[in-house]
Formats: C-alpha cells, sequence, structure tokens
C-alpha cells in the first residue's frame, strides 16, 4: 500500500519509539508538544529531526531503512512527487549527523533521479555485488 509523507514520517517516530525504549518518555513529550503540526516540513523538523536527536544523545549511530520505495505509487502520482520531494528536502538535507538510510527499490527513474547524488548502489545483476553485501551484514551482525 502506498502512504503518504506524513504518515511515512509519523511511521518512522513510531518505530524509533518501539526500538528505542530509552526515550519513550521524552518521545511522548515531543509529541504533546508538537500534536497541533500539520505540515510535512514541521513534521520532520520539529518531530523526526527532534526525536533522532534524543537517539544520538544515548547512541551515535542509525540506520532507517525504506524498502521498497518504488512501491509507494505509481512514478508520477502526486504521492510519488511528494515522497520523492521529501527526500530530496528533508532526507537528504537535514537528518543529523549519524543517522544513515538504506533504501531498496528498483531502478525507477524518478527515485534515480532523487538519489543519485546521495547514494552508493547495488545492483542485484552482479552476483559479486550480493556476495559483498552478505559479507558486510554478517560482518556487522
Amino acid at each position: 500500500s502506498t502512504q503518504g509523507p506524513k504518515n511515512l514520517l509519523k511511521s518512522i517516530v513510531y518505530q524509533i519509539a518501539q526500538s528505542n525504549p530509552s526515550i519513550l518518555n521524552e518521545l511522548l513529550e515531543l509529541l504533546d508538544e508538537t500534536n497541533d503540526e500539520t505540515t510535512v516540513e514541521g513534521i520532520f523538523d520539529r518531530i523526526l529531526v527532534r526525536s533522532l536527536e534524543l537517539i544520538a544523545t544515548k547512541q551515535k549511530k542509525y540506520l532507517i531503512i525504506f524498502d521498497a520505495l518504488d512501491e509507494s505509487g505509481l512514478e508520477g502520482s502526486s504521492t510519488r512527487r511528494e515522497l520523492m520531494q521529501l527526500f530530496e528536502q528533508q532526507f537528504l538535507l537535514k537528518l543529523p549527523a549519524g543517522v544513515k538510510l538504506f533504501v531498496t527499490c528498483r531502478p525507477e527513474k524518478d527515485i534515480e533521479r532523487t538519489l543519485n547524488d546521495f547514494s552508493h548502489k547495488i545492483e542485484d545483476r552482479d552476483p559479486r555485488h550480493l556476495e559483498d553485501l552478505k559479507d558486510y551484514i554478517l560482518f556487522k551482525m
């Protein structure tokens, strides 16, 4: 299913809360303070970035995974355009230090155009890339 930028951001904050119980009370206070926030930019700046800053006080690195970004709506749809704009104007420019993004998707033009300058590609057509990725994941675990 597709979700717009606001729901995506709220989902990320929810997942941050679930995976970081040590900052749950601070996150709840933050959500109470920002309950009236309705714009994508406001939700990103006042809620998501501040949530990630809270995490940064506890741990130095944090990874946000976007799986199947190409399934976020049809290429050219308003939802997809809004998400690409969110990446261009927010995720790729304003995340706190230590926060990294990992995006999986099929090679679609709008996504490639948006992420091209900010990403490293691993194409599944080359078995060496898959083996390298497998080795890296096993090493980090």
